[in-house]
């Protein structure tokens, strides 16, 4: 489901004439230990609301729409499963602390919270919920969440073999030493996201990112916000442009506010360098290269007469863009 709002440009400012929203909210349920049904809040809105986009920023990356009319359209939630929220911690967790059998082998796991502290952990199915978790497999889930997460957050330093851990706001954080718990309850929010970011990086090598996940991964950050994609649930994806370039926002609320200049050039750094090379003539990409927009994707060239060449054969150009992609974000977390 998806709805096109169109926006004129006026005075600077782009103006929606109408919108439409539409939310479906599934529901919690409570079984025993505080345990509720993961569930995806799908909601898809459009408002009255404003988009300012700046001439001097656009026309630097090629790109005129002074006095052209414009359209945004929200096509959906990314439709490919995303490794943030939820989904990334079942992923690093992987069993379950009861029966230890892989989570989603019996429909979608279950979050409880257990122990003295309060540590959120997923089960694998609503009757593991009365049941108390074996230490052998609650031990793998600890051992997989430090193998995952890896570093200290406070000090950045690699975890010891028996790492120190505390939790906070239902989070498992592993530290190096016991001062660094003191910092991480002081900012447990800052930590936690912190931690999130370090589990993605260690997903990278062991999920072929595709289709939306990779381009999240790439973009990073919200052009609205300037947050990390993951930091407020499931990015948006959204088309911006004649040319209806495919980006994503970090929340809904982001619709209704207009993109920041800064943050969108530096979403186009983040693609640029990821690219690195012009697909067609196989040369580093220059300084303040060109790109152009096929099938919601950016491609940078490395000269104009490359544009008509991708132009030609986009499916192929876009494969050639994907696969560059997985290698930086490798390269990036070797």
């Amino acid at each position: 489901m998806h709805q096109r709002t169109v926006l004129t440009l006026e005075s600077g400012r782009m103006r929606v004439f109408s919108g439409v929203f539409v939310a479906l909210v599934r529901s919690r349920d409570k079984v025993g230990v505080q345990l509720f049904f993961i569930k995806e809040l799908k909601m898809r809105m459009a408002s009255m609301f404003w988009l300012i986009f700046s001439a001097a920023l656009i026309l630097g990356f090629g790109q005129n729409l002074s006095g052209q009319e414009e359209s945004l359209e929200t096509t959906s939630r990314s439709e490919s499963p995303q490794l943030s929220g939820d989904a990334l911690r079942v992923a690093v967790q992987k069993i379950c602390p009861v029966t230890g059998e892989q989570l989603g082998s019996h429909g979608d796991p279950f979050v409880a919270t257990m122990g003295d502290q309060g540590q959120q952990v997923y089960l694998c199915c609503e009757a593991c919920a009365t049941r108390k978790p074996d230490p052998k497999h609650w031990k793998t889930i600890m051992n997989n969440l430090a193998k995952a997460q890896n570093t200290c957050p406070v000090m950045k330093h690699d975890l010891p073999n028996d790492p120190d851990v505390v939790v906070v706001e239902g989070r498992a954080i592993f530290i190096c030493c016991p001062p660094c718990a003191d910092d991480i309850k002081a900012d447990p929010t800052q930590f936690i996201s912190i931690v999130d970011g370090l589990y993605e990086k260690s997903m990278i090598d062991s999920v072929e990112l595709t289709g939306d996940r990779l381009a999240i991964a790439v973009q990073q950050i919200c052009p609205v916000s300037g947050d990390r994609l993951d930091s407020r649930g499931e990015p948006i994806k959204v088309e911006i442009g004649e040319q209806q370039q495919e980006v994503f926002l970090c929340c809904e609320e982001c619709t209704t506010k207009p993109l920041n200049a800064d943050h969108w050039a530096t979403i186009h750094i983040n693609m640029a360098k990821a690219q690195q090379f012009c697909p067609v003539m196989k040369l580093q990409l220059p300084e303040g290269a060109q790109w152009t927009v096929v099938n919601g994707h950016v491609i940078f060239v490395c000269c104009p007469p490359c544009i008509e060449k991708i132009q030609a054969d986009p499916d192929s150009h876009i494969q050639q863009l994907e696969q560059r992609y997985r290698e930086a974000l490798k390269s990036k977390k070797r």
